[in-house]
């Protein structure tokens, strides 16, 4: 049986803060996914929740995309949270969907670490 031991080494991308729970963030994110149509998953790690996303480039077409990717559709999907709350996140992704680019896995994917 072959097995592999190696160091890895992670760069931290440039982070926002979000006013709407980690629930509620992976929840926003996994219907991003879905509606892309891309695998995904979430799950914790160490004390944060780790989601990570097949096609990280649809992921940021989709969220530069106002027409798809606006408050009106976040508070259809979250009726209950803040609208300013909302309204910051989204507008922190779109801002920052550009610098996060540079974030991708080699294979296209990205990560996102929620604490």
């Amino acid at each position: 049986m072959s097995k592999s031991f190696r160091p890895v080494k992670e760069v931290w991308g440039e982070s926002i803060s979000e006013f709407v729970n980690i629930a509620t963030l992976g929840d926003l994110l996994t219907s991003i996914a879905q509606e892309i149509g891309c695998e995904f998953f979430q799950s914790p790690y160490l004390n944060m929740e780790v989601f990570w996303i097949q096609d990280g480039y649809a992921f940021f077409e989709y969220i530069q995309d106002e027409n798809k990717f606006n408050l009106q559709r976040a508070q259809e999907l979250f009726p209950n949270e803040n609208k300013g709350d909302l309204e910051s996140l989204i507008s922190n992704m779109q801002s920052l969907a550009r610098i996060w680019y540079k974030s991708l896995e080699s294979d296209g994917s990205i990560r996102f670490y929620m604490d």
